[in-house]
């Protein structure tokens, strides 16, 4: 089975969308399912009764991109979150973290296997090792593989290459690293900010939000 890009359903010229040969994805909340107000749930559960204020103030900190970049270990970062709540272990607070990853979907897995018989394909991930090796722990559990190597020719995630969306560097860093032209690249990603991120580089950028990600492509069974 072939699978292509439907111009009508991303609203975008068929003639720029035949120039496309590179196709870059975000994880979460394209690839992988999450759920946001689980982890919420999760953190209020071990202690963390106004965990939204204090996600709010994380965020406004350098913590969250110090993690994500690689600039700090898994430990610190774990010890910087027991300072809001300092009798928990290791493991409720990886637990609490990762609940909000839900699951690959198997239709998102069969889409990017066969999208390499038309494109290349390449993830670039806002992500941490804490996540990776709980998503890779899931996969290989649920499907006895992590499908990734057949799905991708290439995954760039922030905490490996040291650069995060939305900036136009991380995205350089890929077209770099990949040796691709981002005249001929798609970024597609939930977040409006990493989108523009990748149109400040040459990128065409798509917005995923309220549709599935097998809805932006044609299937040909020939």
């Amino acid at each position: 089975m072939s699978v292509k890009l439907n111009a009508e359903k991303l609203r975008v010229n068929q003639e720029k969308l035949s120039e496309i040969k590179n196709l870059i994805f975000d994880l979460g909340g394209v690839i992988v399912d999450v759920d946001v107000e689980l982890f919420n749930k999760s953190f209020q559960d071990i202690g963390f009764t106004n965990f939204t204020d204090i996600y709010s103030q994380i965020q406004q900190s350098s913590l969250f991109e110090l993690f994500e970049t690689g600039k700090i270990p898994a430990q610190i970062f774990r010890n910087e979150l027991r300072k809001f709540k300092n009798n928990l272990s290791d493991s409720q607070i990886d637990s609490a973290w990762n609940s909000v990853i839900v699951k690959v979907p198997e239709q998102n897995i069969e889409l990017l296997i066969n999208l390499r018989k038309n494109y290349k394909t390449f993830v670039l991930s806002n992500t941490n090792i804490i996540h990776m090796d709980f998503l890779t722990e899931k996969l290989i559990s649920n499907l006895g593989k992590n499908p990734f190597e057949e799905m991708f020719d290439q995954i760039y995630l922030s905490y490996e290459i040291g650069y995060r969306k939305p900036d136009k560097e991380c995205f350089q860093y890929v077209l770099d690293k990949a040796g691709i032209n981002a005249g001929e690249t798609m970024f597609i990603d939930d977040l409006i900010a990493n989108v523009n991120g990748a149109c400040a580089a040459g990128i065409l950028g798509y917005q995923l939000v309220d549709r599935n990600l097998v809805e932006l492509f044609d299937e040909n069974k020939r």
